[in-house]
């Protein structure tokens, strides 16, 4: 029996496994960079949730459930889900290499094939992001397509950009540059057809079974803030793009959050730009790139890698956000559409890519501002110049035409439809059962703001209020216009239920202080009744940890030489095995300039802390600052902390200068199973406000503003079963040809 021969890609392609598994697996990436995904999922686990249907997500669903498979088959376990996430991407990565490799064989031979396939399995980037990233999903099925394609194979190219647009969006794209390198209509029209079928596969369940849910998957984008990109720069968001909002979110459809949340230029989630004008330019930009794209590459099947990535940096320089998880994906379109300058193009893109990933490394924090800038700016000009390297070859005006009678003459024309009257009937059938499907969707799912009410809290005794009539399933916010941490219950029968809390913006609290979320769904239909007590007294503080693990607080007023003080007790129970981490946030907007300053006292009257921690929120560089409070400065049994323009963090940096901050927060770190007792006897910040010195008191009770909001699910009726079979059927019957799909 003849051995397989060991070419020189298959070589390749085994010694990157190797690497990557022991870089996986060893793991010299840290595993917690992929906890995010597995919360996702532990969370819906744990509220019995179906993804699409009770709870909406932030990716298509093909890139969103294959994971959600490997944590069924884990059994739940945080440790085995993350290789099994890595290495579900790593054969992934192995077979977009792969193809990668087969792409530039065909249009530029194997030697070109095999330098391009290993600069790509050199970069960074690429590995790294790759281990906590979804994009190798739907770059994996955009490698497919574009294969495809120049195999000239519509209904298979087709499919794969169908299924990698079910993984996330930009796959679509293809289409563009698809449709125009097939000469033949019926070529074009299979490569749509496979294209919308697979969608319309893939999706129809979800979209039958809670439409407003699946369809709040895409929509919800819109109200997301930029990030990370020229654009942001310009709007004055400086920040990352992650949704810093509570999980229980998701399981309201997106047009009833509108309702609950107002746009806000501290919430990226619901946006409100600086400037107006810029969403428009974002969208209006890239269709007007990449029709030009079209102008110039039609009918020129020569620069077909060229016109895809030409299409796919166009909407790449307009995108609202760049994140670190795109560097999968870009250095691939870098590859399969230079035909000169590779190397020189692929390491500014790489150089951008890592200067971004160090800039949000804890260890890079000191130069964190100008590591994001320098990124964002080579990044822009590194777009700009991919538009010209992949275009400037393509581009030429036939002799003798103007460029306006050249640009009409290339418009394609829809062709005359032949025996097009059964279509016809079957396409107005459609639209009408999709109309009345879209109207009679409507008003079977209702949204109430019930108003803005006030109530007494008090320690002494728990305060109530009452809910009427809730139908099965309903979603119910509470908001609570107060700092003070409150409990929440539902005491109605069968069975008394603590509500989900969630805060929005943790990190920073900017602009939702003093705004709790506490969520509930109706078990069934009844009236309800919603307990409401005081965890602790009501101070200047909001305390952001240390109150839900096992841990017991007590906090009270003291008299000082000064005037009140705060004394806390916090005892560890010992129950979980793990520290205490106690935490005091207070709201501040103050610039640091030559003048600020912030003196804090404290002093221990019971036991020991583990550590004595100072956060500061910068709103600028969307950095949380610690830094270490000595426990050697101290005078009359007191520990004085300082911090000013001068004060260096736990990294040794020095970046608060001319930043706008947000928060302040004191840490407490308590040992597993000890008890503390500690005093605040002094808190002074120095700013351009002149002298604030928060009230150090505790108060039994505390007048509160709330708001109850309502939102009713979506079920399926028959009438909406009928529907949808129409338009299936309808759809089926005006293609013909969907019995062979896609030869």
């Amino acid at each position: 029996m003849k051995r397989p021969r060991i070419t020189p890609i298959r070589l390749l392609l085994i010694v990157y496994s190797i690497v990557l598994a022991i870089v996986y697996f060893i793991p010299s990436i840290p595993l917690e960079l992929g906890n995010e995904w597995y919360s996702f999922y532990d969370y819906l686990n744990a509220n019995g949730a179906i993804p699409y249907i009770d709870y909406r997500e932030g990716y298509p669903p093909i890139g969103f459930l294959l994971y959600y498979i490997i944590y069924s088959i884990t059994g739940q376990s945080e440790l085995l889900f993350t290789y099994g996430f890595r290495a579900l991407n790593l054969v992934l990565l192995i077979g977009t290499l792969y193809l990668l490799y087969a792409i530039i064989k065909i249009t530029h031979g194997e030697k070109k094939a095999l330098l391009t396939s290993l600069i790509f399995a050199l970069l960074p980037s690429v590995a790294i992001t790759n281990a906590y990233s979804n994009d190798v999903i739907a770059l994996f099925f955009s490698a497919f397509a574009i294969y495809y394609l120049i195999q000239k194979r519509p209904g298979l190219a087709g499919l794969m950009i169908g299924l990698g647009a079910m993984s996330k969006g930009f796959p679509l794209l293809l289409l563009i540059p698809a449709f125009f390198y097939f000469d033949r209509w019926q070529e074009r029209y299979r490569l749509l057809r496979a294209s919308a079928f697979i969608m319309l596969i893939i999706s129809l369940p979800f979209f039958v079974f809670d439409t407003f849910t699946y369809f709040s998957t895409f929509v919800h984008h819109g109200t997301r803030g930029p990030w990370e990109t020229v654009w942001a720069l310009i709007d004055g968001w400086y920040g990352h793009g992650g949704f810093l909002h509570p999980a229980f979110d998701q399981f309201f459809y997106h047009f009833d959050l509108l309702n609950m949340y107002n746009l806000s230029p501290y919430d990226h989630v619901f946006y409100l730009w600086t400037y107006p004008w810029l969403p428009s330019l974002l969208t209006i930009a890239p269709i007007a790139l990449i029709m030009f794209g079209v102008f110039i590459f039609k009918g020129k099947k020569q620069y077909l890698l060229q016109f895809i990535g030409f299409t796919y940096f166009s909407y790449m320089l307009f995108f609202k956000g760049y994140s670190t998880q795109f560097s999968v994906t870009s250095p691939f379109y870098v590859l399969i559409s230079l035909g000169s300058y590779v190397v020189p193009f692929i390491l500014v893109l790489e150089s951008s890519q890592m200067l971004q990933w160090l800039a949000w490394n804890p260890g890079g924090s000191d130069q964190h501002q100008i590591l994001l800038l320098s990124s964002i700016i080579i990044r822009t000009v590194f777009f700009v110049a991919m538009l010209y390297q992949t275009s400037h070859a393509a581009f030429s005006f036939t002799r003798g035409k103007r460029p306006l009678r050249q640009i009409l003459t290339r418009i394609p024309l829809v062709p005359t439809l032949r025996r097009a009257w059964k279509p016809a009937i079957l396409a107005t059938l459609s639209i009408i059962i999709l109309i009345v499907l879209v109207i009679s969707l409507q008003g079977s799912v209702k949204f109430n703001d019930m108003g803005t009410k006030n109530l007494e809290l008090s320690l002494q005794s728990p305060a109530y209020v009452s809910l009427g009539d809730l139908a099965k399933d309903d979603r119910i916010m509470l908001k609570l216009e107060t700092r003070t941490e409150v409990l929440v219950r539902t005491i109605s029968s069968p069975e008394t239920k603590t509500l989900e809390r969630g805060n929005i913006n943790p990190p920073s609290l900017r602009g939702y202080f003093d705004d709790t979320r506490y969520f509930f769904m109706a078990d069934y239909t009844s009236d309800y009744t919603l307990e409401l007590s005081m965890l602790t007294p009501s101070i200047p503080f909001r305390i952001t940890d240390g109150l839900y693990g096992d841990a017991d607080v007590n906090i009270s007023t003291i008299q000082g030489d000064v005037g009140p003080m705060l004394n806390i007790t916090i005892e560890d129970r010992g129950e979980d095995g793990k520290n205490t981490l106690f935490r005091l946030a207070y709201p501040v907007d103050e610039v640091v300039d030559e003048d600020f300053e912030v003196r804090l006292s404290l002093r221990l009257d019971k036991g020991d802390l583990s550590e004595i921690l100072f956060d500061v929120f910068d709103v600028k560089d969307d950095w949380l600052y610690t830094f270490d409070v000595p426990s050697n400065n101290e005078e009359g049994g007191w520990i004085l902390f300082k911090l000013d323009k001068d004060s260096r963090d736990t990294y040794g940096s020095r970046d608060l200068v001319g930043d706008r901050i947000s928060q302040l927060a004191i840490s407490l770190l308590i040992d597993d199973g000890k008890e503390v007792n500690v005093i605040i006897g002094n808190f002074e910040i120095q700013g351009k406000s002149g002298l604030i010195k928060p009230p150090l008191s505790a108060a039994d009770s505390e007048e509160i503003s709330y708001t109850i909001f309502r939102a009713s699910k979506y079920h399926l009726e028959i009438l909406h079963m009928m529907l949808w079979l129409g338009l299936i059927v309808c759809i089926i019957a005006l293609d013909r040809e969907l019995r062979i799909l896609f030869l």
